[in-house]
């Protein structure tokens, strides 16, 4: 026999309510424009941040159409197109048209394309690092497990 009263009030316990919604919302606004501003201090490449987000997949990932480069940044294909363009200009990636399907096209870092993406990597450590300095190990533990446990609910397949 089922108990709908202590269902319903386990349903409650886990319920997240709107104020929290809007605080974390707006928290992780915070976060993303802080870290965004201290990693533009640390990193002198000339780049934007979108545009160093999409060198770093496109060297770790040789070969991504610009959709599924879209998809990675959470942009849309013409932000994305836009900013293949400007980094194509500056000699760090190559449009490759692919050899099935001439329709689309693979985006591949250039040579001079991996000494950036160690530049924004150095960059975004620096940041987080001046960041996490200001906090005690104990919530530094706490924060990686926190984000860990995000992580899992908002990408479960990785």
């Amino acid at each position: 026999m089922r108990n709908f009263v202590f269902e319903e009030y386990l349903a409650e316990q886990h319920a997240v309510n709107e104020k929290t919604v809007e605080e974390i919302a707006e928290l992780l606004g915070v976060i993303t424009r802080g870290l965004r501003r201290r990693m533009e201090a640390h990193d002198r490449s000339g780049l934007t941040i979108p545009q160093l987000m999409a060198l770093r997949l496109v060297t770790c990932h040789p070969g991504l159409t610009l959709t599924d480069l879209s998809r990675k940044m959470g942009l849309a294909n013409s932000t994305v197109s836009g900013i293949v363009d400007r980094l194509e200009r500056e000699g760090l990636l190559l449009r490759v048209p692919d050899a099935r399907d001439r329709r689309v096209c693979r985006v591949n870092p250039t040579p001079a394309a991996e000494a950036h993406r160690e530049k924004y990597l150095a960059a975004r450590r620096a940041a987080l690092s001046e960041v996490l300095a200001g906090l005690a190990p104990g919530e530094v533990s706490a924060l990686r497990q926190s984000l860990a446990a995000l992580a899992r609910v908002i990408e479960p397949e990785k």
